[in-house]
C-alpha cells in the first residue's frame, strides 16, 4: 500500500487536461465557421443552444483554470505561457465569429434549395 501513496513525478494531469482541451476547443472552433461557409446553411441550431455551450466551454476552460492559476500560479504556471494564451483569446474570438458567420451566410449566399414558387419537389427529380 505504500507505493500508491509516494509522490509520482511524471506528467501533470490537471496541465495535460488543459493542453488536451484547449487545442481541441482553437480546432473545433475554427472548423466550426468554415464548416457553415462550405454547407451554406446557417440553420443547424439555435442562438440559446450556442449561448449555453459557449457559457459552458468559457466557464468550464478559461474562467477555471484563470481561477486556479490566480489561486495557485507556481502549480499553474503553465496558463501564463504566451501560446497558452493566445490559443484562449483565438477560441473566445472565432466562437464569436461563428454568430457573425451563422446569421450571414443565409443572406449572402444563394440558396440552391427549391421554392414554391420554382417548382418545389418536381424541380428536384
Amino acid at each position: 500500500m505504500a507505493s500508491l501513496t509516494r509522490v509520482f513525478t511524471g506528467l501533470d494531469g490537471d496541465e495535460l487536461g488543459y493542453w488536451t482541451a484547449l487545442l481541441a476547443r482553437v480546432v473545433l472552433g475554427v472548423m466550426s465557421p468554415a464548416q457553415i461557409v462550405v454547407r451554406g446553411d446557417g440553420r443547424d441550431s439555435s442562438f440559446a443552444v450556442w449561448l449555453s455551450r459557449f457559457a459552458g466551454r468559457l466557464f468550464g476552460l478559461n474562467f477555471n483554470y484563470t481561477y486556479c492559476w490566480w489561486v495557485w500560479p507556481e502549480a499553474h504556471g503553465y496558463l501564463a505561457n504566451p501560446i497558452a494564451v493566445v490559443m484562449m483569446v483565438t477560441w473566445v474570438l472565432v466562437d464569436l465569429a461563428y454568430l457573425v458567420v451563422r446569421y450571414n451566410v443565409g443572406v449572402s449566399l444563394p440558396s440552391n434549395k427549391p421554392t414554391a414558387r420554382s417548382g418545389g419537389v418536381d424541380k428536384l427529380q
